[in-house]
């Protein structure tokens, strides 16, 4: 049995609080999609440094991650990443380190992103995506960018990621001021209509390989 994102990997783009976690699970509740993020290679890495462990690390990014911490060296979770990965990480191995990472690791999983897809929940970085892409291949790869009144990407590292970087891959554009059960339904038939549109024409039929 095929699932709705079989071979398809969703990302989800937009500014803090636009909703892009809470909608993923939503999603996969309804579609068996596998999540993912971007910085999961980058907390494994701020881990190491900290010492603090993993239990206690989510237990504190889960209730209080703008909490400044003793064991963060002063930072709060949010703020200890941001450090970790632009002034430790980015300026010695590359803006496209993480994207790297998530790429490799989809790759390993490949069985997975075969049978049920993927989503990330945290794609804020073109140059992140831009690996993503080159593993998988821009016709399995969809951006939705979330639009939520009263929030903004003003003053955030992060950003909307712009579509004439990525000519070949489909953008979906997504309002979320309504009950968020109501725009994950909406969101999902968008995303079956144009993955059938693909289909039909088609795109991803062919088994993802290792060197795709």
């Amino acid at each position: 049995m095929t699932n709705l994102l079989s071979n398809y990997v969703v990302v989800m783009n937009g500014p803090p609080r636009s909703g892009k976690d809470t909608l993923a699970r939503l999603i996969r509740g309804a579609t068996s999609v596998v999540p993912r993020t971007f910085k999961t290679k980058l907390i494994e890495i701020a881990l190491e440094i900290s010492g603090v462990d993993r239990r206690t690390w989510d237990n504190w990014y889960e209730h209080a991650k703008e909490l400044p911490r003793a064991q963060l060296w002063g930072h709060s979770c949010r703020s200890f990443l941001i450090m970790v990965s632009e002034d430790m990480i980015k300026p010695n191995l590359g803006q496209a380190f993480f994207g790297a990472a998530a790429a490799n690791d989809l790759l390993r999983n490949k069985a997975y992103l075969e049978q049920f897809g993927a989503i990330f929940t945290d794609s804020d970085f073109p140059d992140e995506l831009k690996e993503v892409v080159a593993a998988v291949g821009a016709d399995r790869v969809i951006v939705v960018q979330l639009h939520r009144c009263g929030t903004s990407i003003e003053g955030d590292s992060r950003q909307y990621l712009i579509r004439d970087d990525f000519p070949d891959v489909e953008f979906i554009q997504q309002q979320n001021d309504r009950p968020v059960e109501n725009v994950a339904a909406d969101l999902v038939g968008t995303l079956q209509a144009v993955i059938n549109e693909k289909r039909k024409n088609g795109f991803t039929q062919k088994r993802i390989s290792s060197n795709a």
